[in-house]
């Protein structure tokens, strides 16, 4: 039978992800109290025992809800049986998320989960030839605000997710670069946003607001070149394929914090 979890099977949880993933059963309710909460874990349940789990941790990507497909498991004696995959699909069906991923452990695990529905279209597998002198630890605080200022509209981690992360880890920046560490292995890298001064301007709105003195604001990331005051540009709209429209920059702001 597969259904959310309860209180019921709460140690039965810790117990399978400890044998599959390592660590404690302390470590594993620390994870449920500061991350996620046991509803959001989908248990396959037999004979009133745990033979295969998946949580779905929430997260936002700009307006958009999904959810990370966390702590992927199978009892050793259960495997094969097509369990984790009913799992998956259950939490595919019945959470009101508009996407979900996941990140496989290992590289050759990409062909098992493309069997229910994954994709592969991002993926780093290495980097551990960062080089990695002159950083300086940074609290959960700062790497997000960094994290957040890079990754405009990419999947969105909140402030009590990377401090569980800190709890076996820890954060660096150097400058504007940032990364995350789990001992010596780097869970997370960032490279400092590079700047193309010399070229076109090129700025993408990402979102529309307005003011009754202004008028309509748009918000967004130059992506090259620079922008001033009376600049003349042209506006178009990938979406519609509408013809380019050309106006001038009346003035700039920018966002702080």
């Amino acid at each position: 039978m597969i259904k959310r979890a309860t209180p019921l099977y709460k140690k039965q949880i810790a117990s399978l992800w400890t044998d599959a993933f390592g660590g404690s059963r302390e470590e594993v309710y620390e994870f449920y109290k500061k991350v996620c909460p046991l509803k959001n874990t989908v248990v396959d349940v037999s004979f009133f025992r745990v033979r295969a789990m998946a949580t779905a941790i929430p997260v936002k990507a700009g307006d958009y809800k999904g959810g990370y497909i966390y702590a992927v498991a199978t009892s050793e004696k259960h495997r094969n049986q097509g369990r984790c995959g009913r799992v998956l699909n259950y939490i595919n069906r019945n959470f009101n998320f508009d996407f979900t991923f996941l990140k496989p452990s290992e590289e050759s695990l990409f062909r098992f989960y493309e069997k229910y529905g994954y994709t592969k279209p991002m993926y780093i597998p290495d980097c551990s030839r960062v080089n990695t002198s002159g950083f300086e630890e940074c609290s959960a605080k700062e790497y997000l605000r960094l994290r957040n200022k890079h990754l405009e509209n990419f999947v969105e981690w909140d402030e009590k997710t990377i401090e569980y992360v800190l709890t076996y880890g820890k954060a660096y920046k150097r400058g504007e670069e940032i990364l995350l560490k789990d001992d010596d292995k780097i869970i997370e890298y960032i490279p400092a946003p590079s700047a193309n001064c010399d070229e076109p301007m090129r700025l993408l709105v990402s979102s529309i607001d307005y003011n009754e003195y202004v008028g309509r604001i748009g918000i967004g990331r130059i992506e090259r070149g620079t922008v001033k005051v009376n600049q003349e540009v042209c506006i178009t709209n990938y979406h519609t394929g509408a013809a380019p429209k050309k106006t001038r920059i009346v003035s700039l702001y920018q966002i702080d914090g």
